[in-house]
């Protein structure tokens, strides 16, 4: 995606697709085809893949020291994960969870998260939430038969990320000042700005 993308960055500079109406006409056409993901031609020659995504964080803490959480563990949690919402492994993430304000007393107990990404439509993270809520403890039984230890101080909440993905391109996208006809850049607030150029060339190609 990203060497797409720097290739459709260099044709439209090279044709003279600049300024912010490509991206405030065609962005709508390119989010019903690719949601959550933005392409962005940077003035600096720059090309950025963006990525916006929900995810539904299921924390807890299991009565077992934290080295016998190992990759093995890991890996049949996220299978029991996997296997009890239908998704898929790459959807899942384990890791520690730093933020637990519980004391661990003689490292007897680890606290972890679960997160389940999910793409940017917002209807499936209130989904998803509603369905951990309910499946809590069926979630921590889960954990403890795999783990061997005891599961509690469970909570769930969701959040927004979002992935950066980075590339170069050819040519100058910058604003086409109509009054002179002429490139000019356009800073804000300290700072270039921005413009969205790609979206055109993306709806004409699925269009064709």
């Amino acid at each position: 995606l990203v060497d797409y993308s720097s290739c459709a960055c260099t044709a439209a500079a090279a044709n003279g697709y600049t300024g912010e109406f490509i991206g405030s006409a065609m962005e709508a056409n390119w989010q019903r085809f690719c949601p959550g993901i933005t392409v962005e031609c940077a003035s600096d020659g720059l090309v950025r893949l963006l990525r916006a995504y929900y995810y539904v964080r299921f924390r807890f803490r299991v009565a077992v020291a934290r080295a016998v959480i190992d990759d093995v563990i890991k890996r049949r949690i996220r299978a029991k994960i996997r296997d009890r919402f239908n998704v898929r492994d790459d959807r899942i993430t384990i890791g520690d969870d730093d933020s637990s304000t519980t004391r661990r007393l003689l490292d007897s107990s680890t606290a972890l998260y679960i997160d389940l990404e999910i793409d940017s439509d917002s209807s499936s993270k209130t989904y998803y939430v509603s369905q951990f809520n309910q499946q809590m403890d069926a979630i921590a039984a889960d954990i403890a038969e795999v783990t061997g230890g005891s599961v509690n101080e469970t909570e769930v909440e969701s959040d927004e990320g979002e992935e950066i993905l980075e590339g170069a391109y050819t040519g100058d996208a910058t604003l086409n000042d109509p009054a002179t006809n002429t490139n000019t850049t356009t800073v804000e607030s300290g700072a270039d700005q921005r413009y969205y150029v790609v979206f055109g060339f993306i709806v004409t190609i699925l269009s064709a």
